[in-house]
């Protein structure tokens, strides 16, 4: 039993918070971070820098581009799930306080003591 909850609780923590809504083109906006797909198949993950009627500026690869709205395939948006987030930090604190609880208390307190 005790193996299939530390089993589950590593599968839950190796989740990502990270996800990706599609968006459409009108609704990027500067300070945020996108997965773009260019007509050509190419795939970028960047930071909008700036937007302006005709051209997007990305920063890649420490450079700043700038990208026509029309050599846009699709727009990703990234965004964080609050929902994992909470349950990876409920799953965490129960870790600690199980292996808090399992450990030798006698020999925590020793080694603590200076005895």
């Amino acid at each position: 039993m005790k193996n299939i909850a530390v089993l589950i609780a590593i599968l839950l923590l190796l989740q990502s918070c990270q996800t990706y809504k599609t968006v459409s083109i009108s609704e990027i906006t500067k300070g945020r971070k996108y997965q773009i797909t260019l007509n050509n198949g190419q795939l970028l993950e960047t930071k909008c820098q700036g937007v302006a009627d005709e051209s997007i500026a990305l920063r890649i690869n420490g450079n700043l581009m700038n990208l026509s709205k029309s050599d846009i395939g699709k727009v990703k948006k990234q965004k964080t799930s609050p929902l994992v987030i909470i349950g990876g930090m409920a799953v965490a604190a129960v870790g600690v306080i199980t292996l808090f609880n399992a450990s030798d208390k006698e020999s925590i307190l020793e080694r603590t003591s200076g005895n």
